[in-house]
């Protein structure tokens, strides 16, 4: 299973670069949706619910999630997670 347990370090370890834990044949929620529903930002923001719902089916979220943790994206739904609480959760805000 390429699914790292919650709060592993394996998920950490891995997320120190993308191409360890990502490849297109995962077929991810994030890759087979509209591109929108992951970044509210610019597409409806009605859309970031749902886009959570379905970080928590895939098998790559505890990675995506570090990575994200990682590299600071400022927008976007990452691992289930919005910028906000990101931010909320390094103490930005």
């Amino acid at each position: 299973s390429r699914h790292a347990p919650h709060g592993s370090d394996l998920a950490t370890v891995n997320a120190l670069d993308i191409r360890t834990w990502w490849h297109p044949e995962l077929m991810t929620p994030c890759m087979t949706t509209d591109q929108d529903l992951w970044f509210p930002e610019v597409g409806p923001w009605q859309g970031a619910h749902r886009a959570q719902q379905l970080c928590l089916e895939c098998p790559v979220i505890d990675q995506c999630l570090a990575y994200a943790k990682r590299i600071k994206p400022t927008h976007g739904i990452w691992g289930g997670v919005n910028f906000g609480r990101r931010s909320r959760d390094r103490g930005l805000a």
